[in-house]
């Protein structure tokens, strides 16, 4: 009877707990709205701080706009979609003012992570809410280890965050931001031509035929370039940086790009050698040279291992490959690619370190294998500064 007695009272007291957590949290936002009806947003202060942040300086600008590839149209053309970046959403949801984010991990498993991200508008009353999945595993459906599944669950809950941003915040009260990034970007002419040599500095960093970038733009070089192709490989630098895309989407690898190489069928190895010539009737016996095994003994001709048969074409082709296949690591300009992503990222040289081993299963960058140089840049690209340690006890993502 005792016993039953105590498990009441604990039931009572977790009820009475959860109720008063749930009042607590009620009173909270409650205290935030009423706020918001006191001091409203002003839109004119919004412009004013949020254009002052977009129009820092150029890398900020540059950050804000986004472009990715989505597939191709009915020409063959590829398509790509525009719309703004993490970094364009922080600076909106820091400046609009009464506004409340957050984001929230809603489903992880072996495969995949969900992550949430919610936004309200206390003034309004709006809020809205923004899914992203994630998968967990690399391309041979090997799951991540639980650092890298950290890395990957912070880069959902930034796109999240960003997709809910946007859902309340009107896209009108924001498309002076875009606009004001371009025009500190392309302003004049002597813009144009300070970012082809910009751009074509960062095409060299790819550890990429350079060939697919201007394929995939339909122009021949980085003189080529018009404001419109500068935009969208900006954007695209963004989507890459934010993992949204990846190399092999954004510039598709040609039929004869040698890292492509590996995915065709192999050539035809030589032909058969020249035949022998016959010896002709006129020729006498004599003059045909002697062997050492016509003059070998009869008991010794019978004790030779019998010749192993020559082996099949197919065989011969495979062996020829793999004795003529080379290394299969990445070169010293996919290594400094590597590196030029972790710096621009902030990353400390344990953080690298540590990626590339848990990625890439190796210790250095120069050994890393050409099948995972990918599935490393997708790693550090998502990495930011402090991000790659797991989070302490009790942080929420």
């Amino acid at each position: 009877m005792e016993e039953n007695t105590n498990t009441s009272a604990e039931i009572v007291n977790a009820t009475v707990e959860e109720s008063a957590l749930a009042k607590l949290e009620r009173a909270s936002i409650d205290m935030q709205i009423a706020t918001a009806h006191q001091y409203p947003r002003s839109i004119t202060k919004f412009k004013e701080n949020s254009l002052a942040l977009v129009t820092l300086d150029e890398e900020t600008a540059a950050s804000c706009l986004y472009r990715r590839p989505v597939g191709k149209d009915r020409q063959g053309r590829e398509t790509y979609a525009e719309g703004m970046s993490i970094r364009m959403a922080e600076i909106v949801a820091a400046t609009y003012g009464n506004l409340r984010v957050g984001t929230r991990l809603i489903e992880s498993t072996p495969r995949y992570v969900v992550v949430q991200g919610v936004a309200h508008d206390l003034e309004s009353n709006f809020l809205s809410t923004a899914e992203d999945k994630e998968p967990t595993i690399d391309k041979w459906g090997k799951p991540y280890s639980e650092r890298m599944r950290v890395v990957t669950e912070k880069a959902a809950a930034a796109k999240a965050r960003r997709d809910a941003i946007f859902a309340v915040v009107p896209r009108a009260a924001v498309k002076f931001l875009e606009v004001a990034a371009k025009n500190l970007l392309f302003g004049n002419a002597s813009s144009i031509s300070k970012w082809r040599t910009r751009i074509a500095e960062w095409v060299k960093t790819l550890g990429i035929d350079t060939a697919r970038v201007w394929k995939a733009l339909e122009v021949d070089g980085p003189d080529d370039l018009k404001q419109s192709e500068i935009e969208m490989l900006i954007g695209i630098k963004t989507a890459l940086q934010n993992g949204d895309t990846s190399l092999d989407d954004a510039f598709p690898i040609l039929d004869n790009d040698e890292e492509g190489s590996r995915y065709k069928a192999p050539k035809k190895l030589n032909a058969k050698p020249a035949e022998k010539p016959e010896t002709t009737a006129s020729e006498p016996e004599s003059a045909k040279p002697e062997t050492l095994a016509e003059n070998a003994p009869e008991e010794a001709k019978a004790s030779e291992p019998a010749e192993a048969p020559a082996p099949a074409p197919a065989e011969a082709k495979d062996q020829a490959k793999e004795a003529k296949a080379p290394a299969a690591v990445i070169s010293e300009k996919q290594a400094n690619r590597l590196f030029a992503i972790a710096n621009k990222n902030s990353l400390t040289k344990d953080e690298i370190g540590f990626l590339i081993f848990d990625v890439g299963g190796v210790n250095h960058a120069n050994e890393i294998p050409k099948d995972r140089y990918e599935d490393v840049i997708a790693a550090i690209q998502a990495a930011k500064h402090g991000s790659v340690l797991p989070p302490e006890e009790g942080d929420l993502i």
